[in-house]
């Protein structure tokens, strides 16, 4: 008796079997990896927390609420608990099978679509008011829109009013950044889109595309299978506290799209297309490991 040949379709079939279980493997060790990362970040803040709060309680030199934040601790709900824990569970149910198989561009605008949603749920947790109340403080940016009508002459006096003791000081975090950030405000107020709410509104949309930044960089350093997977948490992001409402949300989008540019400018140019040939297929007619199923026929590759 002699042996059946062996056809070149059997050997792809076996390399897409041994593929497949190659690929099984990468998952597990990925998985094990981000297991390894979240459990090593949480230490790291659990160790952070700990030493915090004893130096705080020894001599108060943290000058902080709650270490190692500068916050106190205040659980409590309210208009925006509801969609939050909704759309948290939503993403953690549907994220990962959607990341997978959305489109590219449809999964980028949808990060940061929901990401927006999702930090916009928590920051209405205390309601209208609480959301445009940050942005409204005296030390923040809508302070002094009103100095800016004449743009040119207030520019050409800014550094005049940086320090503290200089005649009408700028506030904390107008004097802290280049006039590009409260230039941003005073082009809101001009076009209708002044308080609290619009500023606040501004920084939660602006800084939600930081997730969209965060795929673009990855997907240009040839990581779009990371980029999907880390898509959900990016969405889910905890740092979402800190955009809304707060300027700095907008900073981190405008650092996270310079990244995300410099990645894509540094990533080497798409190979050409190789020149189409025409190949005859390997198979015989009716052999069930043939993906065709004819035989000889040819096909253009």
């Amino acid at each position: 008796m002699s042996a059946e040949p062996t056809t070149a379709c059997d050997v792809t079939a076996r390399g897409l079997r041994n593929q497949d279980r190659e690929t099984v493997g990468d998952e597990r060790a990925g998985r094990r990896l981000d297991l390894l990362t979240a459990v090593g970040a949480v230490l790291l803040v659990g160790l952070a927390v700990t030493v915090g709060r004893a130096i705080e309680r020894a001599d108060a030199s943290l000058y902080v609420g709650w270490p190692p934040l500068y916050a106190s601790w205040d659980p409590h709900s309210g208009p925006g608990s509801v969609p939050a824990l909704a759309l948290a569970a939503a993403v953690v149910a549907c994220g990962p099978p959607a990341a997978r198989i959305l489109p590219w561009r449809d999964l980028v605008a949808a990060v940061w679509a929901v990401s927006a949603l999702w930090t916009l749920a928590l920051a209405l947790v205390d309601g209208w008011r609480g959301f445009a109340q940050p942005l409204e403080s005296p030390y923040e940016y809508l302070s002094s829109v009103d100095r800016f009508a004449d743009v040119g002459a207030a520019l050409r006096g800014f550094t005049e009013h940086i320090l503290v003791g200089s005649p009408d000081n700028w506030p904390t975090h107008v004097a802290g950044h280049p006039p590009g950030a409260i230039l941003t405000f005073v082009a809101l107020d001009r076009v209708g889109l002044g308080g609290g709410v619009w500023a606040g509104l501004w920084c939660v949309v602006v800084g939600a595309s930081a997730a969209a930044a965060v795929l673009v960089a990855l997907r240009a350093l040839g990581a779009e299978a990371a980029a999907r997977r880390s898509a959900p948490f990016l969405v889910l992001f905890p740092g979402a506290v800190w955009i809304g409402s707060s300027a700095d949300g907008y900073f981190a989008a405008a650092a996270a799209w310079g990244l995300a540019l410099l990645a894509v400018a540094a990533a080497p140019a798409p190979a050409p297309p190789e020149p189409r040939r025409w190949r005859p297929d390997c198979c015989s007619a009716g052999r069930r490991t043939c993906p065709t199923g004819w035989c000889w026929s040819g096909s253009w590759r």
